[in-house]
């Protein structure tokens, strides 16, 4: 009988794979140079930053560790290792189903159907809470062995067969590939921040034609060539169903900074900058000396008429009107329906409703801290869709108020969580 024993240190090594890989692709590559703001400003990405942990059990794994992923809007990705280990010895059985009765047969058996999974989980219901799961399972040495042997002697007529002279007969199942693909449904979320979320997955692994090797040894040696019939037989057992449960753990990890190139609008006008004093050279410091010696004569009768005029008051200079820009600025914040708390970020699609109906694209951008101000062109209507991967998407629609004296509008937004 074949023996395959387990070893801790496999196991430890491969959870610590699956931990520390994820958080090093968060990392960005070394030298790296960062991307200039106003080269991020006008940058559209779906990067949805969030992870989870989460354990798991069923028919795949007696239990299970993973780490999800949410890099890619609006996909998530999965590492996982599920283990199943089982091991039998001595145990005792009553041979005469067997044809051989009054006898009692010992069985020993190893089974080892752990995998390290690769996932992809896509969301495609609004909730995020049904999930279509695709991917591919890898074998950490595959197998099933059992092996029986007698305990006591058999006799045929007055012919003894002791328990060593018969020996003993075993067989190990394996599988001739060692990448399992799979494909699934989850129900229940895989992602949610900062609180515990429970799936219910189901799917299947195609494990491959099985492969299956007979050991015997003493009178039962000579039965190895029934490895490959048995094989044959068992050609149609290449599907194993899964079913089962996981329980996660999920964080909200940073956002990155963006900023929303129609503000440019709402910025003020630079002020003109004052004009230079002129460069006055001695020749016109010496003219005006001249002129005014031949003003003298004539200053004292300038003198006596100008009291004789009443001076008017000094008029106070007027005050430059306000700009009026063609824009009306919306600032606004969302917050969460259940604990009023502004939301880590927002993503707002923004579409301009023409005057026939249709809708014209004006804005797509995130916001951090759940704050925005956007720039509307005054009296035309919007639709705004409010987006967070955690909350139901929110659309209103706004007409931006006419009025050149109002310069901004104020308003909240409410979100439900998912």
């Amino acid at each position: 009988m074949s023996t395959f024993p387990a070893t801790a240190s496999g196991g430890f090594r491969c959870l610590s794979v699956m931990f520390v890989v994820p958080f090093l692709l968060l990392l960005p590559p070394l030298g790296a140079q960062e991307m200039p703001m106003e080269d991020a400003a006008g940058l559209e990405t779906g990067f949805q930053p969030a992870m989870s942990i989460g354990l798991n059990t069923g028919t795949h794994a007696l239990y299970g560790a993973d780490v999800t992923l949410g890099i890619l809007k609006p996909v998530n990705f999965r590492i996982s290792y599920n283990s199943i280990r089982a091991s039998l010895s001595d145990f005792s059985i009553d041979a005469g189903p067997l044809g051989v009765d009054g006898q009692t047969l010992l069985i020993d058996s190893d089974i080892n159907l752990s995998t390290i999974g690769f996932l992809v989980d896509f969301p495609f219901t609004r909730s995020k809470k049904l999930r279509l799961m695709a991917g591919a399972m890898f074998e950490l040495d595959n197998h099933i062995t059992i092996a029986g042997r007698f305990t006591e002697s058999i006799f045929i007529n007055d012919f003894e067969l002791t328990p060593e002279r018969l020996g003993s007969i075993g067989s190990t199942y394996r599988t001739e590939s060692s990448i399992y693909p799979y494909l699934g449904l989850g129900f229940g979320r895989s992602l949610a921040a900062n609180k515990l979320t429970f799936a219910f997955e189901a799917g299947v692994y195609m494990r491959g034609k099985p492969a299956i090797t007979v050991q015997s040894d003493g009178v039962l040696a000579g039965n190895e060539a029934n490895g490959p019939v048995l094989s044959n037989n068992l050609e149609s057992l290449q599907f194993h169903p899964s079913i089962g449960i996981r329980l996660a753990y999920g964080f909200a990890l940073g956002n990155p900074k963006s900023k929303d190139p129609m503000q440019d609008d709402l910025m003020e006008p630079e002020k003109e900058a004052p004009d230079e004093a002129p460069l006055i050279t001695e020749e016109m410091r010496e003219a005006p000396m001249e002129e005014e010696e031949a003003e003298k004569p004539s200053r004292k009768n300038r003198k006596e008429e100008a009291e004789e005029i009443v001076e008017a008051p000094a008029q106070q200079p007027a005050t430059p009107a306000k700009p009026v820009t063609p824009y009306l600025s919306l600032k606004g914040q969302v917050i969460d329906s259940g604990d009023g708390n502004n939301l880590p970020y927002v993503i707002i699609d923004m579409y301009k409703v023409l005057p026939n109906g249709q809708k014209q694209k004006a804005l797509s951008q995130r916001y951090p801290g759940g704050s925005f101000e956007i720039a509307l062109e005054r009296g035309a209507t919007y639709e705004i869709r409010l987006q967070h991967y955690l909350y139901m998407d929110t659309v209103v629609t706004i007409q931006a108020d006419s009025d050149p004296s109002k310069a901004e509008e104020t308003r909240s937004f409410t979100m439900n969580q998912q």
